[in-house]
């Protein structure tokens, strides 16, 4: 553990919502949001909102799915534009492309979400400490991580602990 004592960094990592396979012609990266993903992802952003958090920054793949998943959570929580980033190494990137990109979070955002896809997702909440690994992250299932760390630069995953896993089935 970091000997650092200053402010709790928080990290949302966030699966995009349910995604539609109705036209199966469509890339993968092109793929919308089903009728559940459109429901699932403002349901989310509400539900953190009224457990007192706040997202700054957001960093996303540029997929159409996690670019409509975001969307409920920019208007939520009045994310500037210049504070959201389309990342292509977050569509189905791996924990290194991840830790790549918080290393390069600013530094004066200390509530930062990432949305991208699993099986990614799922590997990289599993190298962070958890009460338990996870098998699945499910679509909007999101994870809030805390570390206290001086810098985005020094983010480490075994010093992210997992504070709280949400899922919309887990509240049905």
């Amino acid at each position: 553990m970091s000997d650092y004592s200053g402010e709790i960094k928080r990290l949302f990592i966030l699966r995009h919502a349910k995604s539609s396979w109705d036209n199966p012609g469509l890339k993968d990266f092109d793929r919308p949001l089903n009728s559940r993903g459109y429901r699932d992802a403002p349901y989310m952003a509400e539900k953190l909102h009224k457990m007192g958090y706040s997202v700054s920054s957001i960093y996303l793949s540029p997929s159409m799915r996690t670019r409509e998943t975001s969307k409920p959570f920019i208007e939520l929580f009045n994310v500037a534009e210049d504070h959201v980033h389309y990342v292509q190494s977050l569509y189905h990137g791996d924990p290194d492309q991840f830790l790549t990109v918080i290393h390069d979070f600013d530094e004066g955002d200390n509530n930062v979400m990432m949305i991208g896809h699993n099986p990614g997702i799922t590997w990289l909440a599993n190298l962070c400490d958890l009460p338990a690994p996870i098998d699945n992250i499910p679509t909007s299932g999101l994870l809030i991580l805390e570390t206290r760390i001086a810098s985005w630069k020094d983010f480490t995953y075994d010093e992210a602990h997992m504070k709280r896993f949400l899922y919309p089935k887990k509240y049905e």
